[in-house]
């Protein structure tokens, strides 16, 4: 997800993987591919009345919709942090250990300054590793050297401190890229270039594994499941890169490998689009056999595919989709139940020409109703604010999160920011617009579905976790402490809801003040707030699932002056 700033005409390089993919909205995989779609961010001289009606026509929608942002209790609320190319974090290579994670905790301290609820982290962004792996080199996004430790474990570092701060830690894979940049480089002894060369191919100037090597796809899993059994993350994350997005002049160099494993498919982007879903419902099944808590999720690029290629497909005068150019049926996967959430990468404005940002929502709205057990949330290009056009208006991306409302929290359940920088760097007040209106209150990620895991029902289709137990409340100098601990050893994290004068009401998230990692002790919560009044608190209990307990109430209890 790469972002590379462009002027008019010219291709915007940015994936919501963070390396700058060729969906030219944006991505977080951060190699900077560049795809036709992008290539006119304006109107070119005589498309100009027809990008004015658009303009005109999404004005008017705007107008009639509220200026405010109901609070949700439920919504997912999270950034990318895209760590090739040193895009966000670490924010250059050979920093000390120090300098290092204290990047990491500003990062996220801001995250939670802005009521996110999440971070999705780039842990393997180019067959390598920001953890201590048995199967890929240590990264050179840390060291400057691939194979180099930094001298501490950074997966495990980052996940501590996400969960300190009541932040879901999303694991960030870009499974088959090996390298994002052409030329010679230093390979380490345990690379893929090194391991297995006969699974790596060379195109538009970089490497890829082959995702038709039946042993690479198994290779990419193992490496996966490496994390998922060996560390506390949340979820496992893949953007938009699967097959690379196509380059002029060039054809991805696989045919040899279509004849040796075609198995019964005559058509070259058929037995493509097999190879990719084979390897995500290998992921889902593997992921949920070992820790069915675990969420798998894709932010694939936003045009599944166009109407000129498929009725079914998105009004768009794109030639590029992720069906057809990335060889990913994001649709099957959604269907077939194989992802629990999906992020599509809207990362276009209300009034471009080509992907309008209402109607590519629109699109994904119609799908997902279909298919309520996948979460829904909307990858936003908030590294366009202050770029060029509509983006230059610090109310476009904010819009965007109201337009988003309108179709009830049930619908569209969240978003992902790509990338942090915009939230830290505040562009354009964005940082500001979400702590003070439109992220006001905390809230709680949205629960994880119900699903059918091979032969055996999924855990989250079990009961919530049991009340807490409160041990005492009382008022101290410095305002109310309680304590208090699980009674149910599925608890995971405790929320703290606070009422004035009387019982909170659980539903309503103006009243959060604490989202607490359950780390198995009791919890000791002090409320510094000392204004004069009374006051009563409820506590309850999530699950991994995000599922909820009754809560459990404190008397009302009084500071006097």
């Amino acid at each position: 997800m790469a972002k590379k700033k462009c002027t008019y005409g010219e291709a915007e390089e940015v994936s919501p993987s963070g390396d700058g993919s060729p969906s030219g909205n944006g991505s977080p995989s951060g190699d900077g591919q560049a795809a036709p779609l992008w290539r006119s961010a304006r109107p070119a001289v005589g498309g100009w009345l027809v990008a004015l009606c658009v303009c005109l026509f999404f004005t008017t929608v705007r107008a009639s919709e509220p200026a405010g942002y109901t609070p949700q209790k439920r919504e997912f609320r999270a950034a990318w942090i895209a760590t090739v190319g040193n895009i966000n974090w670490p924010s250059a290579k050979g920093l000390g250990v120090e300098a290092l994670k204290a990047e990491f905790v500003a990062l996220a301290d801001e995250a939670k300054d802005k009521r996110l609820n999440a971070l999705v982290v780039q842990v393997r962004p180019a067959a390598d590793a920001f953890y201590e792996s048995q199967l890929n080199p240590w990264s050179e996004y840390l060291t400057g050297t691939q194979g180099q430790s930094p001298g501490f474990d950074p997966l495990a570092f980052m996940i501590e401190e996400a969960h300190k701060r009541g932040l879901e830690f999303h694991a960030w894979f870009n499974p088959f890229r090996v390298s994002n940049t052409g030329g010679e480089k230093n390979w380490a002894e345990n690379s893929m270039v090194r391991r297995y060369p006969s699974w790596v191919v060379d195109y538009d100037n970089k490497k890829y594994l082959n995702p038709g090597i039946p042993e690479a796809r198994a290779f990419v899993l193992e490496s996966i499941m490496e994390v998922v059994r060996g560390y506390d993350i949340d979820a496992v994350h893949f953007d938009d890169y699967f097959y690379p997005y196509p380059a002029r002049g060039e054809t991805f160099p696989d045919s040899e490998t279509f004849v040796e494993n075609r198995r019964v498919f005559d058509n070259i982007a058929d037995w493509r689009r097999d190879n990719v879903s084979l390897f995500i419902k290998s992921v889902w099944e593997a992921v949920k056999a070992e820790k069915p808590y675990v969420q798998v999720g894709i932010s694939p690029f936003a045009i599944w595919r166009s109407k000129a290629n498929d009725p079914a497909g998105i009004e768009t005068t794109s030639d590029v989709s992720s069906y057809d150019s990335n060889y990913a049926d994001t649709l099957l996967w959604v269907r077939n139940n194989w992802v629990d959430y999906i992020a599509p990468q809207i990362y276009w404005e209300f009034d471009h020409k080509s992907a309008a940002y209402g109607k590519v929502l629109d699109f994904w709205i119609r799908e997902m109703v279909k298919y309520p057990d996948v979460n829904l949330y909307v990858g936003h290009a908030a590294y366009k604010i202050g770029s060029a056009g509509s983006w230059h208006n610090p109310q476009e991306l904010p819009d965007q999160l109201r337009y988003n409302q309108k179709f009830g929290a049930e619908v569209v359940r969240g978003s992902i920011f790509y990338n942090i920088a915009a939230i830290t760097n505040n562009y354009l007040g964005f940082g500001d617009t979400l702590k003070n209106h439109l992220y006001k209150y905390p809230a709680l990620p949205p629960v994880i579905n119900s699903r059918q895991t091979g032969d055996r029902p999924s855990a989250v289709s079990g009961a919530a976790p049991g009340p807490v137990t409160i041990h005492s409340a009382e008022v101290t100098e410095a305002g109310v402490e309680i304590t208090f601990g699980a009674s149910d050893e599925n608890t995971a994290y405790f929320v703290v809801y606070r009422g004035s004068g009387r019982a909170p009401d659980i539903e309503d998230p103006s009243g959060i003040i604490g989202v607490i990692r359950h780390d198995g002790q009791p919890v000791r919560f002090a409320d510094g707030d000392l204004a004069i009044g009374a006051r009563a608190y409820a506590i309850t209990a999530l699950d991994r699932f995000n599922k909820e307990s009754l809560p459990s109430f404190t008397a009302v209890l009084s500071i006097n002056p």
